[in-house]
């Protein structure tokens, strides 16, 4: 699997959905299909328990400066899901997270 490819996959998915509506399918991996459709059907600690493996895994290769920004996507997600779950402590805290991440991968001033 190419790194695009990967990026696709994690990216934000309201963002993915936005500007490719007909290629989500296409592009997401069966398990990340699975956590849309746990979110679709508000079945909100199953999808975040598939990215908490998600999130382990990533941590496993932190020094890849990819695996990091994917890291910081993952977070955002997970912080996403969270508040869609009303539990808006743990959504700022990993949207918190998220950010310092994404900074430590992007630099400053992205």
């Amino acid at each position: 699997q190419d790194k695009g490819k990967k990026t696709v996959e994690t990216m934000p998915l309201e963002v993915y959905a936005h500007n490719f509506p007909d290629d989500l399918v296409k592009s997401l991996s069966k398990n990340l299909l699975l956590i849309v459709d746990h979110i679709k059907y508000r079945k909100y600690d199953l999808a975040l328990s598939a990215f908490l493996s998600l999130v382990n895994e990533l941590k496993k290769h932190i020094t890849d400066d990819h695996n990091e920004c994917l890291l910081g996507i993952t977070l955002h997600n997970m912080a996403v899901i969270n508040l869609l779950a009303g539990k808006e402590k743990t959504s700022i805290l990993l949207f918190q997270k998220a950010v310092a991440v994404k900074k430590s991968s992007f630099g400053e001033n992205h």
